[in-house]
């Protein structure tokens, strides 16, 4: 959650939380400096015991025949 605030970040008169949705992207080039990153990242929210991790996704990049990253509207990086 987050509070209210005014401009100069003080709290807003009757400020109540408000929750957040996020989403976080964490990408590298090495899976294990990645697998590295993400446990960190994990245990720093869970720490927090205040923000619930509803949905973990591992992806990885495809490419073409020329080994060109493919965007996820098919379009090749740079073109």
């Amino acid at each position: 959650v987050w509070w209210q605030c005014k401009a100069d970040g003080s709290l807003a008169e009757n400020a109540a939380p408000v929750p957040v949705h996020a989403l976080l992207l964490v990408a590298d080039d090495d899976e294990e400096d990645l697998r590295k990153l993400v446990g960190k990242a994990v245990e720093e929210i869970e720490e927090t015991n205040s923000i619930n991790i509803v949905l973990g996704e591992w992806g990885n990049v495809v490419r073409n025949d020329h080994n060109d990253g493919i965007e996820h509207f098919g379009y090749a990086d740079g073109v």
